[in-house]
């Protein structure tokens, strides 16, 4: 299985995997793979060189999202200014400021994130090869299978 994009949605526990070729080597036809909760936490966790590359570019944020499109290549991610702690503990968002999107489609940034992907590829393709076999027959087209 090969990987054509993946989503990593840091905020809300969620990523979603698009595969490009399935295990029977032809261009995967079926619907891309939703993983939520401990298991989508697990892949963020894997995904942290990848993130901290963002935050290591630019202190005092946090990412919200991050898109991978390995076809183009392009990375998208949602940058969020990092919360402000107070005296008293509580923790504020600044008001001023929302969050942005950050293209990155060239370039030696985009080298760097792309390898960084890498890294984290063969626990997608995993989760993904996982999901799929378990969908009901029929239910999804995957590779030449019609």
């Amino acid at each position: 299985m090969q990987i054509a994009s993946f989503k990593l949605r840091v905020a809300d526990q969620h990523v979603r995997i698009v595969p490009d070729v399935g295990d029977d080597g032809c261009p995967f036809r079926g619907p891309g793979v939703d993983v939520r909760g401990p298991a989508a936490q697990l892949l963020v966790d894997a995904a942290r060189p990848l993130l901290g590359a963002l935050v290591d570019m630019e202190p005092g944020v946090v990412v919200r999202s991050l898109s991978v499109d390995l076809r183009r290549p392009r990375v998208l991610a949602t940058l969020a200014p990092a919360p402000v702690t107070g005296a008293a503990g509580d923790v504020t968002l600044r008001a001023d400021e929302r969050p942005r999107v950050v293209r990155i489609d060239g370039g030696a940034l985009l080298d760097r994130m792309l390898a960084l992907a890498e890294t984290l590829l063969p626990a997608l393709e995993h989760r993904a090869r996982e999901a799929i076999a378990q969908r009901p027959a029929g239910a999804a087209v995957r590779g030449g299978q019609a």
